[in-house]
């Protein structure tokens, strides 16, 4: 097995410099053509199956690099609540500069969770699901996975 690991690109709350946590917002054009880019340059690679984040802006990733993919075998899309995004809590939809003032880090060390939101040890126990999944999928091919 081969995992590839992909990001969602640029979202139209991004452009305007939003944190967005667990909250969703749509991809912005510039997002769109990048997720196609990305299926372009892993067509080669013959994906068997892409895993994503349940939030809208993976999913919308996800299917683009799918339809991007050649021949005309469908390449599914399942969603693992694993990926899901870390939530910034109350720092949400709004300004990174608010949040991140003076250069400071939303969280410093792995325990630290901004307020309302989560760590990196949250987002970690989740993570370890989907790991397992794909421990018991050994061997099956080339696989994506859309945070």
């Amino acid at each position: 097995m081969r995992l590839y690991l992909a990001r969602c690109p640029e979202t139209k709350s991004e452009e305007k410099g939003l944190l967005l946590g667990q909250m969703d917002a749509p991809l912005s054009d510039y997002g769109k053509q990048l997720s196609t880019q990305m299926g372009v340059l892993l067509a080669g690679e013959n994906i068997s199956l892409i895993l994503s984040s349940p939030q809208g802006r993976a999913v919308t990733t996800s299917r683009l690099i799918a339809a991007a993919q050649p021949g005309d075998k469908a390449r599914p899309v399942v969603i693992a609540d694993g990926l899901t995004e870390l939530s910034c809590g109350h720092w949400e939809k709004r300004p990174r500069a608010e949040a991140l003032k003076d250069g400071h880090s939303l969280r410093p060390g792995w325990g630290d969770r901004p307020p309302g939101g989560e760590s990196y040890y949250d987002g970690e126990a989740r993570v370890w699901a989907v790991v397992e999944q794909l421990r018991a999928m050994r061997g099956s091919g080339q696989i994506l996975l859309v945070g």
